[in-house]
Formats: structure tokens, C-alpha cells, sequence
């Protein structure tokens, strides 16, 4: 179960970087 937890966490971070990676590249278009 720990291990599943520490899995679930490592997905939300990484979608968490890859999501604020893709608006910064989109926001730095936009201007």
C-alpha cells in the first residue's frame, strides 16, 4: 500500500510539473 501511495504521488507531481511546463511554454508565446 506504501508503495502504491508513494507511486500515486509521483504521477500526480510529475502531471503537476509537465501541466505547469506546457502553460509556462503556452503563457511565454502568448507574449
Amino acid at each position: 500500500m506504501s508503495v502504491f501511495l508513494g507511486y500515486t504521488i509521483f504521477l500526480a507531481t510529475f502531471f503537476g510539473l509537465a501541466t505547469g511546463l506546457f502553460l509556462g511554454l503556452k503563457a511565454i508565446k502568448l507574449i
